[in-house]
């Protein structure tokens, strides 16, 4: 399971800031604009139009869904995390204050109790995301043409132990704990976002193609530690710059829309060294669907290819979604995430929406059995 919590203020780059309470993300007449938390409150389907400009989303969105004389500027933050520990730092904290109690008095009460610290340790598997993004959509252009910087900060934790093979010593624990911990860091770069539009928005029939080239670095970072010697710990580092390329389509038949992206063509790799293992970006490619009727508004979608996470361990989503607009202005959406390999759980979201005419309020909640994450974003257009 994934677990999102969005804020679109502050962005890490300036000039987003100060124009952030100016526009946000604004480009949707049903009023899907911030797109960030509305897919999120949809179960985080990214393909059909959601117009989002989270990693993930379908390039071939904005060309369809934008309002080609209106200029865009979308700054944004979220994060993302789960696990069993969500803080591993108190679980060390609680192993070595433990520790220290019994070697001052080693007794079976104090070592019962530093048993049940390394399990508390041992069991701590965390992982969390930070994602900022920034970019701007210019208007009055034949194609959309779309400058955007993401950067994609990964953490990942996991404890262990051990038990000591030496019990002649009534001083020594008869039980150690490890930590591995690995990170990695994306800043990508997309100089142009192509869009090419076949049909208008008048007609039955449309199809959007969507193209992104991108300059993408990847940085790793890894360290294995024992919660006995902490200090002085080396890790080991790897980075990796190259082009890579994210395309997609858009196929609209009256109120059914179909959507296909890849992104990522390229694979990219870096190593952990430290920790053995790698982590390798490989093409993540969605099919989804989304139907208009009336006031309700359904989607969904497939990862047809398992994703990696800083462990090499794989999952595959499906997602789906719902939305209803009671009144004009007003949207109740919720959703759910099912991971097909079962290595996160099932994670169900809501959310709420409200949409004016120089006014868009998002709001999210997502919870699954072991994280709960909220999130809204706010949004003035001029």
């Amino acid at each position: 399971m994934t677990v999102f919590s969005i804020r679109l203020l502050p962005c890490v780059f300036p000039v987003a800031i100060l124009l952030s309470l100016l526009i946000s993300g604004n480009a949707v007449a049903d009023g899907r604009a911030n797109g960030d938390v509305t897919s999120l409150a949809l179960g985080g389907t990214l393909t059909t139009p959601i117009m989002s400009y989270i990693a993930g989303a379908n390039p071939a969105q904005l060309p369809m869904l934008r309002d080609p004389t209106e200029l865009l500027i979308y700054p944004g933050s979220y994060t993302e995390g789960h696990g069993t520990e969500r803080d591993y730092n108190a679980a060390l904290a609680n192993y070595q204050s433990q520790y220290d109690q019994f070697l001052a008095s080693p007794s079976a009460n104090t070592q019962s109790s530093l048993e049940s610290a390394a399990q508390r340790f041992a069991s701590s598997d965390q992982q969390e995301s930070k994602h900022a993004f920034g970019g701007i959509v210019l208007p009055h252009l034949p194609i959309s043409l779309d400058a955007q910087v993401q950067v994609h900060h990964q953490a990942a934790f996991r404890g262990s132990k051990t038990a000591t093979s030496d019990y002649s010593d009534p001083n020594q624990p008869l039980t150690h704990v490890y930590g591995d911990y690995r990170a990695l860091t994306s800043v990508t770069m997309a100089a142009t976002f192509a869009g090419i539009v076949l049909g208008d928005a008048a007609s039955a029939r449309q199809l959007s193609i969507g193209i992104r080239p991108k300059l993408v670095s990847l940085r790793s970072r890894a360290y294995h530690f024992s919660a006995h010697n902490i200090s002085g710990i080396p890790y080991a580092s790897d980075f990796a710059r190259q082009f890579n390329l994210d395309v997609g389509a858009l196929y609209r038949v009256d109120t059914l829309y179909t959507g296909l992206s890849v992104h990522n063509v390229q694979p990219q790799a870096v190593d952990f060294f430290l920790v053995p293992g790698s982590y390798r970006q490989r093409p993540d490619a969605r099919l989804g669907i989304a139907h208009q009727q009336g006031r309700w508004f359904s989607t969904a979608e497939v990862e047809l290819v398992p994703v990696q996470d800083l462990w090499g361990e794989d999952s595959q989503h499906v997602r789906a979604g719902l939305e209803f607009s009671p009144r004009a202005r007003f949207a109740l959406r919720a959703g759910v995430a099912y991971d097909l390999l079962a290595q996160y759980p099932t994670a169900l979201s809501a959310g709420l929406g409200y949409n004016s005419e120089w006014l868009t309020l998002n709001a999210f909640g997502q919870a699954s059995t072991d994280a709960l994450s909220t999130g809204l974003s706010l949004g003035i257009r001029l």
